[in-house]
């Protein structure tokens, strides 16, 4: 009987349907916040820092150069309200910010200080103050749509990578959704 479950504790399907409105919402517009958050959860102990840092790329180039910018500053806004002293934060520039690869090797560089800063940054804003354009509303962090395509991005192209290259729980590899 074949399982139903991956090797890291999600239901394939669950996954499959997940990637699948990911990459057919935009911008995370296919996906709930706290799905987002769950999925994102669910692999991040499973991945590679070179899988991570694919996944993070894969996601950051789905968003426009300037949506990339927004994501940076916002990160530079939540590590000084939290005391964080991250020079590739705040010594890049924004031509850094603006590229998926650089942002990603930023990103991937903070994560390789301290191991899931990346989701704690974003996902505990709180209320957004101070957030601008990128709070149209009040909430939860992950209401706002930049963060949930971050996160959520993120997810879905690492699970949608993991799938592919380490086989679904049968042993075999799953064709790209």
């Amino acid at each position: 009987m074949a399982r139903t479950e991956t090797d890291w504790g999600a239901r394939v399907g669950d996954v499959q349907d997940f990637i699948s409105r990911y990459m057919k919402g935009g911008q995370g517009g296919g996906i709930s916040g706290e799905e987002a958050i769950r999925h994102y959860d669910t692999i991040f102990n499973h991945l590679k820092p070179a899988e991570f840092e694919a996944a993070a790329q894969a996601a950051f180039a789905r968003m426009s150069p300037e949506q990339c910018e927004q994501l940076a500053r916002l990160l530079q806004q939540r590590a000084r309200q939290q005391e964080y002293n991250f020079p590739e934060l705040s010594e890049a520039n924004a031509e850094q910010f603006r590229d998926a690869k650089q942002l990603a090797l930023i990103v991937c560089s903070l994560e390789s200080k301290e191991r899931g800063i990346f989701r704690d940054m974003l996902v505990s804003g709180g209320d957004q103050g101070g957030m601008g354009d990128l709070a149209k509303e009040k909430g939860p962090a992950i209401r706002v749509p930049l963060i949930k395509a971050a996160i959520g991005g993120i997810a879905a192209m690492a699970l949608n990578t993991l799938i592919r290259t380490r086989g679904t729980p049968e042993g075999r590899p799953s064709e790209q959704v």
